[in-house]
This record gives C-alpha cells, sequence and structure tokens, in this order.
C-alpha cells in the first residue's frame, strides 16, 4: 500500500513541477531543484490546439521519472491527482498526436510546424495523424514528446428568416419575419448541405412551400440581417454561424449571381482574380424558364401555351442539334441582346405551312434576340390526294396576330426546302414556282405583308441580308 501511495504522490508531484512558479512558491524550490530532487529527466510538451486547461494555460510542460508512463490530460489525469484537463468550448476532443516537426534551429530545438490565426490570436499546431500519442509506452531519460489535441467541431448554424410577410409551409406552420426559423447542429466534417459550394449551386430552401400555394420566393442566405452579404460559401472553423435567409413577396425566378449591381457581368464561376469581388443576386418576377442550355432551347421550340416564358442571360450555341418545331407561338420570349446561334430547325409535313414560328399568336412576346446561322430544313412530301393544298413555305412565321409584341428579332442563316414529289422529280425554282400544288414565299412570313408589316413595325423582325439569298430549293 505504502508502495503504491509514493508512486501517486511522485507522479503527482512530477506534474506540479511543470508549474515551476507554483512549485516554487509550495515546495519551497524552483524548477530545477524539483528536477533534480526527484530525477525527472523525460517531459512531454502539451499544446491544446484551440483548447485550455483548467489551469487557463494553452500549453502545459510535465516532467517525469525515467520508465514513467505519460499522463493523457483527458483520459486518465483524474487517476494521478492532477487537476490539468483539457477542454475547449463547443468541441470534441478526438486524440493526442505528435506535431509535425520540421527539423530543428540554430540551437537544436525542434521547429513546430504551425499556423496563426489572427482573429483567434492562437497558435496551431499540426498533428501528425500517422503517430498518435501511445500513452502505454515509457517514457525513457532525455525525452521530449512535443504533443497536440486534435478537435472536432460541435458547430450550429443558426438560420433567420428575412422577410416582408409571414410564410406558412406546406404543413401549415406559419413563420414570422426575424424569427429563427433552423437550426443545424453537426460535427465539423459533417456540415449540412446547403447548398453553398459555390456560384450555380441549387440552395435548399429553409422553408418548403407547397408547389400550388407558393407565396414567396426564396432569394438565397447572408451574413447580416440588412442581405447585404451573400453567402456562396460558408467555412465553418471555431464558431457558430448566423445566416438570414431571404424571401420575396410573390414568385420570383433566380437568374444567377453577378458581379455588378447593374446584372452585366454574370459570374459562372469563381477564379483567384474574382474571389474577392462582391456578387449580386438577380431575381425577376414571375416563373420563368432561364434558357441555360439545349434543351431549354427545344422546350421553347415545342412551347404552345401563353404561360410559357423564357429568359436568355448568355449566347446558347447549338451546333450539332437539330430539333423540330411545334405551332403556333405564344410563349413570351426575352433575348435579353444575346444569341442563338447554329441553330438548326427541321419539319417534315405533307399538307402544312412551314416555318420556324407558325403563327405567332396575340399574346407572344419576342423580343432582342438573334438567330445567328439559323437553319432551317423543310421537307415537303407528296400529299395523299394531289393538288388538294397549296402550301407555303416561310422562314420565320406565316402570320402574326394583332397584339403580338416583335421588338429587335434579327435572322441570319439559311432555309433549305426538299420536295418528295414523284410527278415532279428534279424541282427548280424555274419549273416549281407556280400553282401546281406547292408555293414557297421567299420572305419573311407571306408576299406582300412584309413591307406593311416592317414599315408599321420598324424595331420588329429584319433580316440581314435578301432573304432570296438564302432559300434554296432543292
Amino acid at each position: 500500500m505504502r508502495r503504491r501511495l509514493k508512486n501517486a504522490i511522485l507522479l503527482l508531484l512530477s506534474a506540479l513541477a511543470a508549474l515551476f512558479v507554483f512549485v516554487g512558491c509550495e515546495l519551497g524550490m524552483t524548477k530545477e531543484e524539483a528536477l533534480d530532487k526527484y530525477d525527472l529527466t523525460a517531459s512531454v510538451t502539451y499544446y491544446a490546439n484551440g483548447g485550455e486547461f483548467s489551469s487557463g494555460a494553452k500549453q502545459q510542460e510535465i516532467w517525469y521519472k525515467k520508465d514513467s508512463f505519460p499522463i493523457n490530460l483527458t483520459g486518465d489525469s483524474h487517476k494521478s491527482g492532477t487537476t490539468l484537463k483539457l477542454t475547449r468550448k463547443n468541441y470534441k476532443f478526438l486524440n493526442w498526436y505528435h506535431i509535425v516537426q520540421n527539423g530543428v534551429d540554430e540551437n537544436g530545438m525542434p521547429i513546430l510546424d504551425s499556423t496563426y490565426d489572427e482573429e483567434t490570436k492562437q497558435t496551431y499546431y499540426t498533428p501528425d495523424k500517422n503517430r498518435p500519442v501511445d500513452f502505454s509506452k515509457k517514457l525513457q531519460e532525455n525525452d521530449h514528446w512535443y504533443i497536440c489535441a486534435d478537435w472536432e467541431a460541435k458547430l450550429m448554424i443558426e438560420i433567420y428568416l428575412v422577410s416582408d410577410s409571414s410564410i406558412t409551409d406546406n404543413t401549415g406552420k406559419v413563420y414570422n419575419p426575424t424569427e429563427q426559423i433552423r437550426m443545424y447542429s453537426f460535427r465539423s466534417n459533417g456540415a449540412p448541405d446547403l447548398g453553398l459550394g459555390g456560384v450555380g449551386a441549387t440552395l435548399q430552401e429553409p422553408i418548403k412551400q407547397s408547389r400550388n400555394g407558393k407565396t414567396h420566393t426564396f432569394i438565397g442566405y447572408y451574413f447580416d440581417a440588412e442581405c447585404t452579404q451573400l453567402a456562396t460559401n460558408v467555412v465553418m472553423e471555431d464558431k457558430n454561424t448566423k445566416l438570414y435567409a431571404k424571401y420575396l413577396e410573390g414568385v420570383h425566378t433566380f437568374v444567377g449571381y453577378y458581379f455588378d449591381e447593374e446584372f452585366t457581368q454574370l459570374a459562372t464561376s469563381i477564379t483567384e482574380e474574382t474571389e474577392d469581388m462582391p456578387l449580386y443576386v438577380k431575381y425577376i418576377e414571375g416563373e420563368w424558364t432561364i434558357v441555360r442550355t439545349a434543351e431549354d432551347v427545344k422546350d421553347m421550340l415545342m412551347s404552345t401555351k401563353t404561360t410559357d416564358k423564357f429568359y436568355f442571360i448568355y449566347d446558347i450555341d447549338m451546333a450539332g442539334k437539330a430539333y423540330n418545331v411545334s405551332y403556333p407561338t405564344k410563349a413570351t420570349i426575352k433575348g435579353n441582346g444575346f444569341a442563338l446561334k447554329n441553330l438548326k430547325v427541321e419539319k417534315t409535313t405533307t399538307q402544312q405551312n412551314l416555318s420556324l414560328f407558325g403563327k405567332i399568336g396575340k399574346d407572344a412576346v419576342i423580343e432582342n434576340l438573334t438567330f445567328e446561322n439559323l437553319t432551317c430544313n423543310w421537307t415537303v412530301k407528296e400529299p395523299y390526294e394531289e393538288n388538294v393544298y397549296q402550301m407555303k413555305i416561310f422562314m420565320v412565321c406565316e402570320s402574326i396576330e394583332e397584339g403580338a409584341t416583335i421588338e429587335n428579332v434579327t435572322f441570319k442563316g439559311n432555309l433549305s426546302m426538299v420536295i418528295n414529289n414523284a410527278s415532279h422529280p428534279g424541282v427548280d425554282v424555274e419549273n416549281y414556282n407556280g400553282n401546281d400544288g406547292y408555293k414557297y414565299t421567299n420572305c419573311l412570313f407571306g408576299g406582300d405583308s412584309d413591307a406593311a408589316y416592317t414599315e408599321a413595325n420598324p424595331n420588329g423582325f429584319k433580316v440581314e441580308g435578301n432573304p432570296a439569298e438564302f432559300i434554296t430549293l432543292k
């Protein structure tokens, strides 16, 4: 019993010897005298690495006798009698590791790999994950271990609602402006996916509204309640984060992130040159299809509904793709000064007029769009009964109903017709521009009405070059 008690006392004194001021005051001796008296020849320096010991210190040096087991300050410290326990608020202790060393300095002391954080005013040491501390290994004479704590954050993201009015979710729960609507608690390696991984990511809405009863549009997450600092990426370090979820009343459509307040510089990616630039998020009122891909263009060409709306935010290149078209055109298409390049549309028929847009309805809107290198391939097959239908071929459309809005739409391209009629092999322009069943019109949408429409709508459709120059009969 006496021997075990003596070992415990020696171990306790070894721990206290590290606090040389305390040793000097309480034991009446200096650190050097204590080391010599108790034959303490090995040491371990513990770095809290963002935490702190119960003494308030950020690091502790403990000296040991040869063949002693080092104390695990988060494990068996209570057994040794020492009160030097280790804690870090909102973090879970994982393990002790030897610190990565980068050689030695001019005095022969090891250079410990570390980084200094200006915000927390602390030094963080780099743990060697291949060298966890083995507390079952005895210390040898003149050993000096440098070890650091490794932590896992226990963090939270608190989300608050920014809106002009209350929002009801799909379960009937009502959320009021400024109240906390979500709180995510997680470890540092398991943060919730809010879609903040970068520009273009899909944001996870904190309030799920029913599709048919949607009253508000989620705009995005911000770091401030005034919603001036857009959160496109959240780096969780050693503190909790507050985010503010902004909603607009009514139905709006997310357009994209921009580098300028005028929304002229679309941010499709973040580079080293732009990572410090502010970002502005753009929404437009209503429910729109933002034309980002060839599939969006396909939907636009196939649309026959007045409720469909399409919005261009950059040029779209359709090279290598060919699409069919549907009639009539009733949608709203806003080009915003961009171009639809290399579009190729095809249509085969026996008894139907042919054109890109067909009959443009009274509710249709087509504005500020250039069709660059447009190709229209129309194939006319022999009708069931010869000469029962006079077919007309157009480049753009066959008619425009009164009320339609056509503004600043330009076409550059070519139109090609293929006539598959067994009774008329080898047809060409001269002998096939008659009244024997088919007729093509080398204009936008039908004979003399071109001139009248152009005069009445000088900013509407326009074709660069003479349409007859790029209409080819095959």
